[in-house]
């Protein structure tokens, strides 16, 4: 019995200590996961910062470069290709085919081009090779004679660039994301490269020729050319730059887009001026109550699990779920009857394979989703979302909490699901009010029937009714008319009742009136004037009572 009982102590030992073990990894596990989270968010956010403060160098004239003898292969593309090896851990093999060839260049600059565009490769290629080619040539692509120059090509063997993306490809914010790799991608990069080239006297354009034979990977062939016996591009007046004690050669791209810069400087400026009542509201701790449902659609784990933590920050109370693609996204919502529709539904561009955002959002509204629906990319392709029926846009990265939430402000209702009291003597003045309140709940109204399945509208035409009604059921809205026509009970009345003896005594209280209100202590939250505002207006008022601080 003693051997018994020791065996069976030394067994409950052995599974508490497995179990302890087991727990102890799943929390290292989530933690290791984590940590990769802020790891790869830091990584991101000082790369963006990196690339635009060079993107405004370049763009003020005011970068600084240091030229010195160097060798391209042994100074610049190998050092890259082993940093890339190392951090990457990419199975896909860099080749590097190339003579030793000398140039007076800075190599720091173009060290980070070379470092732009193999990563970009990387991110767009699982299979097969990257291949760096160094050649001298005095023939330039179309077989003209020219000076002696140096050609770098970076070629892959990845998903190719599509015709629609070629003209914008070293626009700023833009970026073509088709695979589940690049969701790093800061939107700039190329632009940086770019400018950074032109700077130094070269060229870089996209070898639309290329093809790399591999069915189903066509790949992708960007070209650099530098001439031998320049490094710089020619200043304002035309004139070749051959020295940098600081940098003031200015391109024509480089002077058109400095206007383009400063006019979206002033017009983010007017915006700032004109800020809506309901931003004055809202201060960098704020948050928005209520029972609110949200999807998030984005290709990428990480994006969407900071998406989400984010979101649970603006909207604690809310629902918050996930979806990998646009697929997911309709399958999610098909399953889901109208009156558990989504609230807010955020949806990426470029998700890998299948749908993208445009074309989600498209098929969302065709299957009559009237949820508010905000396209989110790090391009600015805000037009393309809007005319396929999106209400916002936001663009990567994401702007402040209080930026969110003032955007998300102007068109958001409250929550699905409300129960609303509306109170008037007069039946026709409470169907107008109800039929009102039914379009202030959808964000974007289909038919009438639509937002008739978010809220639950009753109407009483006697205030002692009323009165029943609120001690015996719940109600998150109250809208009460002035002029109740009872002697005993005015609307300013019913409202205080409201305020102490209903059963949801934080409901939302509105006073409507066609008469002049006088001023002093009312208990009601929001004042409704007749003729009733507009749908916009009523519903960011009744907004702005869920701001929380």
């Amino acid at each position: 019995l003693e051997a018994a009982k020791s065996l069976n102590e030394s067994s409950e030992s052995s599974n508490k200590t497995r179990c302890d073990n087991e727990v102890c990894i799943a929390y290292l596990n989530e933690h290791k996961y984590l940590t990769d989270v802020i790891i790869q968010s830091i990584s991101y956010i000082v790369d963006l910062l990196r690339n635009m403060m060079d993107l405004n160098k370049t763009v003020a004239g005011k970068i600084v470069l240091h030229p010195s003898i160097c060798s391209v292969k042994k100074d610049v593309v190998e050092p890259i290709q082993k940093m890339l090896r190392n951090i990457d851990n990419t199975k896909v093999p860099i080749l590097i085919a190339s003579d030793d060839i000398i140039i007076y260049i800075d190599r720091l600059r173009l060290k980070q081009v070379m470092a732009n565009l193999l990563s970009n490769a990387l991110k767009f290629t699982t299979e097969g090779h990257i291949a760096v080619n160094l050649h001298r040539t005095a023939v330039d692509e179309n077989g003209m004679e020219i000076e002696d120059s140096l050609v770098i090509t970076v070629s892959d063997t990845g998903i190719g660039v599509s015709e629609e993306n070629r003209e914008i490809l070293f626009s700023k914010w833009r970026q073509q994301r088709d695979n589940l790799n690049s969701a790093n991608s800061t939107g700039i990069g190329l632009c940086v490269s770019n400018y950074l080239v032109l700077s130094m006297g070269g060229k870089m354009y996209l070898n639309e020729k290329y093809n790399s034979h591999i069915e189903g990977c066509p790949g992708a062939q960007f070209v650099i050319r530098f001439p031998m016996n320049s490094i710089l591009a020619e200043d304002i007046e035309g004139h070749s730059l051959h020295s940098v004690p600081a940098y003031t050669a200015l391109s024509t791209v480089v002077k058109a887009t400095k206007v383009e810069i400063s006019d979206t400087w002033k017009n983010e400026e007017a915006e700032e001026e004109g800020k809506t009542t309901i931003a004055r509201h809202i201060s960098k701790d704020s948050y928005i109550s209520g029972s609110f449902r949200i999807l998030i659609v984005d290709d990428d784990n990480l994006i969407r699990k900071l998406f989400k933590r984010r979101f649970m920050l603006m909207f604690p109370d809310a629902v918050i779920d996930e979806a990998p693609n646009g697929e997911g996204a309709i399958e999610y919502v098909s399953a889901l009857s109208t009156e558990n529709i989504f609230d807010v539904i955020l949806i990426d561009h470029y998700m890998g394979g299948g749908m993208n955002g445009e074309q989600t959002i498209k098929k969302l509204r065709a299957c009559g989703v009237d949820s508010l629906i905000v396209g989110v990319s790090g391009n600015d392709i805000g037009k393309e979302h809007i005319a396929a029926g999106a209400d916002n846009f936001f663009l990567k990265p994401l702007g402040s909490q209080r930026v969110i939430i003032c955007n998300l402000l102007k068109q958001l209702p409250p929550p699905r699901g409300q129960k609303v009291l509306i109170v008037d003597s007069v039946p026709v003045s409470a169907n107008f009010l109800k039929r009102k309140l039914f379009d202030v709940a959808t964000a974007h109204l289909f038919t009438q029937k639509m937002p008739e399945k978010h809220w639950y509208i009753s109407i009483c035409t006697d205030p002692q009714d009323a009165v029943c009604k609120l001690k015996r059921e719940w109600f998150d809205l109250v809208v009460s008319d002035l002029d109740l026509n009872d002697a005993s009970m005015s609307g300013l009345d019913l409202i205080a009742y409201a305020r102490k003896y209903s059963l949801n005594r934080n409901a939302i209280l509105v006073l409507n009136s066609g008469s002049e209100l006088l001023y002093g202590p009312h208990m009601f939250n929001i004042y409704w004037s007749k003729p009733l505002p507009s749908v916009e207006k009523m519903r960011r008022s009744l907004c702005k009572e869920l701001i929380r601080y």
